[in-house]
């Protein structure tokens, strides 16, 4: 499912409409991030936006986990 899919059903459950909300493009995310850090180390406010929060919300979550399907014939697991 992509993003915008995901955007407009949890919009569409919880308002009631069929839109996603209005987006800004990662580089203008990470601008205002890296703005807010340097407002911060300047007035020592700590604000609710940050360059590496933007950066952590843009990533991926994808993971490969090999503790569902284990590899047997790998070294961690011993025969006994």
């Amino acid at each position: 499912m992509a993003m915008n899919e995901l955007g407009s059903q949890v919009r569409t459950a919880l308002r009631g409409k069929d839109t996603i909300a209005l987006g800004f493009p990662l580089l203008f995310g990470i601008i205002f991030g890296i703005f807010t850090d340097i407002l911060f180390s300047i007035t020592g406010k700590n604000l609710p936006v940050s360059c590496i929060k933007v950066n952590k919300f843009a990533s991926s979550t994808e993971f490969q986990s090999e503790l569902v399907t284990p590899d047997p014939n790998r070294e961690i697991f011993y025969k006994d």
